[in-house]
C-alpha cells in the first residue's frame, strides 16, 4: 500500500499538481507482508504435526477440490455438496474467504502427460474455459483466468 502511494505522490509531483511529498516526514512503521506459499504435500503434514499452518496459502484448484472432498462429517459434506453444483465449483472457498481476500491459483490444462503424471492420484480437471463464469456466479468480482499453452491461471476478489 505505502508503494503504491508513493508512486502516485511522486508521478503528482512530477506532474507539478503537488509541490511536495509530505508524507515523506512521516514515520510509519514498516509492516512486512506475509509472503505466500503453495500448500503441498509436505506442508500439509508439516501443518498436520505442529498445528501450525502459513499466514497466506496458495492452492491449486485440484487442492481445494481434495479440501472440499474431505469433509469429515456427513452433515458437513452435505453442506458443502448443496452449495456445489458441480465439481470443482467455487462456492464455499468463496464463503470462507474474508472480505478483501483474492482467490487466486493456476493449473495444468489436460494432456497426455499430465493425465499419465496423475495417474494414481485424485485428478480434478478443471475447464478453463467456464471458469471466469463460475467465479462470477459464485460471487467473485474483478475476475481473471488467462490460458496459457499447457496451463491457465485465474484470480477473484471477494468485496
Amino acid at each position: 500500500m505505502r508503494a503504491t502511494l508513493r508512486v502516485a505522490v511522486n508521478a503528482a509531483i512530477r506532474a507539478g499538481h503537488i509541490g511536495v511529498n509530505a508524507a515523506s516526514r512521516a514515520a510509519a512503521a514498516a509492516g512486512r507482508r506475509p509472503r505466500p506459499v503453495v500448500w503441498t504435500a509436505g506442508r500439509i503434514a508439516e501443518w498436520k504435526r505442529t498445528a501450525i499452518r502459513p499466514v497466506v496459502a496458495v492452492w491449486t484448484p485440484a487442492r481445494t477440490d481434495e479440501f472440499l472432498n474431505s469433509a469429515r462429517t456427513v452433515m458437513c459434506r452435505g453442506a458443502l455438496e448443496a452449495e456445489r453444483p458441480h465439481p470443482g465449483s467455487a462456492l464455499p472457498v468463496f464463503r470462507v474467504l474474508r472480505p478483501g481476500a483474492v482467490f487466486a491459483g493456476s493449473d495444468s490444462t489436460s494432456s497426455v502427460i499430465f493425465r499419465a503424471a496423475h495417474l494414481f492420484d485424485t485428478m480434478v480437471l478443471v475447464d478453463p474455459d467456464g471458469l471466469g463464469a463460475r467465479l462470477q456466479d459464485a460471487g467473485f468480482t474483478d475476475v481473471l483466468v488467462e490460458r496459457g499453452k499447457a496451463a491457465f491461471r485465474f484470480q477473484g476478489a471477494k468485496l
